[in-house]
């Protein structure tokens, strides 16, 4: 007989948004806009309106544009967010030889630029909005030992660059498919293995839209990419089996609410929502191309927390206070 997971007394909410430039083909640009960033102050009402702490995982192009720094210094002077960073390595200093606009990820450049990018970043951001971040997003998700190992040693406690059960190998990314589905402690050398690092993993939450044992994970996780298996099983076609992110932008209210509620059946304790700034504008990123995609994001999120806050009696918190929330004393023992 099978014995089912209660669901955790306290689930808590993150929603922790990649604050960039506008990337309308979703490629760098050599010529940077940060006109996106103008929606933060609807996002963060939104928010407000649930009980959701967001997290603005901010990049340099962001921070050193006046305009777009001014939103979001207005932003956190409610108290009701937190600033974080997020590494574009192709447009942050140094930049010895110009932008390189083929590196998206810290893990394609030499370790002493990746290092050299991450303190800068941390730094202005520090400068701009008087608070030194403690956590941070990878560009592309491209995080590996080394760079967990540069996040330790300039002080941050808090990583969000996992996606649980998610490899992105095909696009030269990394393999997070045996990453924990909950928060932990990564291995210095491999940042989806518990080991002892510092730094806190908070991996993006990711998930079926039905129940599926281990075994079904497994196999799941075995079919090749380039196949046409996994479109086929999908709730578009077969309807048996779906895996997606919380990533309103990409998947439809109805899956958001499965994914979600699936975790939480499993006893998973925190469910951390993903978005991009980009996503909030017409025509700063391809999924948004227009005013209407817009809207349909800003549904979908606001039918995720009326379930989640609401029905299933979440509590919002940022990356930060999550860290503080679940390890406390641990923290300053392992610090």
């Amino acid at each position: 007989m099978t014995i089912a997971t209660p669901v955790p007394s306290e689930i808590a909410v993150l929603l922790t948004v990649d604050v960039e430039e506008d990337m309308p083909r979703w490629v760098p640009e050599r010529q940077i806009t940060v006109a996106n960033v103008a929606a933060l102050p609807k996002l963060q009402r939104l928010c407000d309106a649930y009980g959701v702490r967001p997290t603005y995982l901010t990049t340099y192009a962001v921070a050193t544009n006046p305009a777009a720094a001014r939103t979001l210094a207005g932003v956190q002077a409610t108290g009701r967010c937190e600033i974080g960073a997020h590494l574009h390595p192709w447009n942050t200093p140094p930049l010895p030889d110009g932008p390189r606009l083929d590196a998206v990820r810290a893990t394609q450049i030499p370790v002493d630029a990746m290092i050299a990018k991450k303190r800068t970043l941390t730094n202005t951001l520090e400068q701009v909005f008087d608070v030194r971040p403690r956590s941070y997003r990878a560009g592309r998700f491209g995080i590996n030992g080394l760079c967990l190992q540069a996040l330790e040693s300039l002080g941050y406690a808090v990583d969000s660059s996992v996606i649980t059960g998610v490899s992105l190998a095909d696009e030269g990314g990394e393999d997070f498919r045996s990453a924990p589905d909950r928060p932990y402690f990564p291995d210095r050398r491999d940042p989806a293995r518990v080991g002892t690092c510092t730094v806190y993993e908070v991996p993006v939450s990711a998930g079926f839209t039905r129940r599926a044992g281990s075994r079904t994970r497994r196999l799941y996780d075995a079919i090749p990419p380039w196949t046409r298996l996994r479109g086929l099983l999908s709730d578009d076609h077969l309807g048996l089996l779906d895996h997606h992110w919380l990533y309103p932008t990409l998947v439809n209210d109805r899956a958001l609410v499965r994914v979600a509620d699936g975790l939480l059946e499993r006893g998973v304790p925190v469910l951390n929502v993903f978005l991009h700034s980009s996503e909030l504008h017409a025509g700063a990123s391809p999924y948004s191309t227009f005013a209407a995609d817009v809207a349909t994001v800003f549904a979908r999120l606001e039918r995720l927390f009326s379930h989640l806050m609401r029905r299933s009696r979440g509590r919002g918190r940022t990356l930060g206070e999550l860290r503080e929330a679940q390890v406390g004393q641990r923290v300053k023992e392992l610090v």
